[in-house]
């Protein structure tokens, strides 16, 4: 356990260091610091597990150094050791992370106790992490399914005492979710830990932070024995904690090796918080019948967004791309995967279209459950932001070619794909001749007019056919 005395009188700091004998308790006596400054710069280079400190010294304070040691070495302590017996110092050192505040008229005795005790609570936080990341990896290698030798096990049993893995046991593992204070990540991390102290006293179960959320088992007989219940239950934190939670419910788990396709089921229940944003709990068996939405665009949606894509309006974009995604979130058999194959439907017709842009990117190319969740939340601004960047995209490329004749030209024939149209009449309504439009129109396509109009003709007899065959 390494000591370290910082001072700017010499005397005071030489004589904390050498007239009590400290090696003889088991502590390593670092050299002394005549400064916050030095002893700053020497925090990470030595780490030292406890600084006794002086408030008052030349340039920086004992509380700035406090700081930065809570900053740098959170599990280190920092005694103060001061001249000034007034309540506004203890006061500023409690907010500091002082751990205990003595004078310098303290006997030594009474500094040795000090000392000791900073000594002890290090000790007892270490053992305290260590049964806690040994109780974690015993949780998570039950969720994951993993075969515990007998050891393991007893361990587990040990651990995890309100699961009673010593006995015939049913389970349901709830994947928890919380937000509703800032977005900033530190700020959320520190609501997932508040979230977990209230669940470990409020609920008979166990849980753990895990993927940026929190699982918890519990016992069907152990105290929530039904969505209902627990739903009370939360709301109770939500009350206490001012915040929103929501969660997702896995299928039942029979004993302990129903642990792990309970977990993924949960998981997979709680995917669906944006497309249910009103369920503060969502069941397993309330979403495991859904077969999945509608994967690709239809020929009328392919027209439309062309359309408006040819008219560039960035507002009439916006509207139709939050309508065809609310349309896909209120249809009760979408799934999150099925709502993601669908926006990247969306794009990739617009990357078809914008043939100029020269964009390439795919909308949320992952489908972890990161991509899945954030899709069924926001897919719909997602959507939006994809498609205006490649409308910037075909802007910009525009501005150096003939695309825009081509554009308007290509909005004409899906607009008119229908009727008898030929580029006589598409011409016209770009206002160029016949043999210019012809030629920049294979210039900018790579085929005749003909050629395109007849493929582009059988591709919607095609994609018409195949939504009566869904149907």
């Amino acid at each position: 356990m390494k000591l370290f005395f910082v001072d700017d009188e010499i005397i005071i700091r030489t004589g904390l260091s050498t007239v009590i004998p400290w090696a003889d308790s088991g502590y390593e006596v670092l050299e002394p610091a005549a400064s916050a400054e030095e002893a700053i710069a020497r925090l990470e280079v030595e780490k030292p597990n406890i600084i006794v400190t002086d408030i008052q010294m030349t340039g920086l304070t004992g509380f700035d150094l406090a700081s930065e040691v809570r900053r740098l070495l959170p599990e280190s302590e920092v005694i103060i050791l001061s001249g000034y017996d007034q309540f506004k110092y203890a006061q500023k050192a409690i907010r500091a992370g002082v751990s205990d505040y003595l004078l310098k008229t303290s006997r030594p005795d009474e500094i040795v106790k000090a000392v000791a005790g900073a000594r002890q609570r290090i000790i007892m936080r270490g053992e305290s992490l260590k049964r806690n990341h040994l109780r974690d990896e015993a949780m998570e290698g039950l969720l994951r399914g993993k075969e515990l030798d007998d050891s393991t096990l007893m361990q587990a049993k040990v651990l995890l005492p309100k699961l009673m893995l010593h006995e015939p046991n049913g389970y349901l593992v709830i994947k928890i979710g919380a937000s509703g204070w800032e977005e900033d990540s530190g700020i959320q991390k520190l609501l997932l830990f508040a979230v977990h102290n209230v669940i470990s006293e409020l609920i008979e179960g166990e849980a753990i932070i895990w993927d940026r959320t929190i699982v918890l088992i519990v016992r069907l007989n152990g105290g929530i024995s039904s969505p209902i219940q627990l739903e009370y239950e939360l709301a109770k934190i939500e009350l206490k904690l001012k915040c929103k939670i929501y969660a997702g419910v896995g299928e039942f788990a029979d004993g302990q090796k129903g642990l792990q396709k309970a977990y993924e089921t949960a998981a997979y229940s709680y995917l669906f918080r944006g497309l249910l944003p009103h369920q503060k709990i969502i069941t397993h068996d309330a979403i495991y019948r859904r077969k999945g939405g509608k994967i690709e665009c239809s020929q009328t949606e392919r027209d439309e967004l062309a359309l408006i894509l040819a008219q560039r309006d960035e507002t009439l974009l916006r509207k139709w791309a939050q309508e065809v995604y609310s349309q896909q979130r209120s249809n009760k058999d979408t799934t999150p995967q099925s709502l993601l194959t669908y926006l990247r439907s969306v794009n990739m017709t617009a990357m078809d279209f914008i043939k100029g842009s020269g964009s390439e990117i795919d909308f949320l190319p992952n489908s972890d459950s990161t991509t899945l969740e954030m899709v069924a939340i926001n897919g719909g601004e997602l959507l939006i932001e994809r498609l205006l960047e490649l409308l910037k995209d075909e802007q910009v490329s525009s501005e150096q070619s003939n695309i825009p004749h081509i554009n308007r030209a290509i909005s004409y024939i899906h607009e008119h794909l229908s009727e008898s149209i030929t580029l006589e009449d598409v011409a016209d309504y770009v206002q160029l001749t016949n043999s210019h439009f012809g030629e920049v129109f294979h210039r900018e396509t790579g085929q005749e007019f003909k050629e395109y109009l007849s493929k582009l003709r059988m591709e919607r007899l095609k994609n018409i056919e195949h939504e009566r065959g869904k149907s």
